[in-house]
């Protein structure tokens, strides 16, 4: 997975999980995981947008 969510053997598929997090953090994971979805979320709103606009 590259820094943009993006799977490196496919074209347009993101991982947008905590699959990504490159350790297991010493707390809670459930921040990581939404930090890593509203990273993903702009990701895709930024694309669309450049697409359509």
């Amino acid at each position: 997975v590259d820094p943009d969510l993006l799977l490196k053997s496919a074209t347009g598929v993101r991982v947008v999980d905590a699959s990504v997090t490159p350790f297991v953090p010493s707390g809670h994971t459930q921040a990581p995981t939404y930090a890593i979805a509203e990273r993903g979320s702009d990701l895709e709103v930024f694309r669309v947008l450049k697409i359509y606009f």
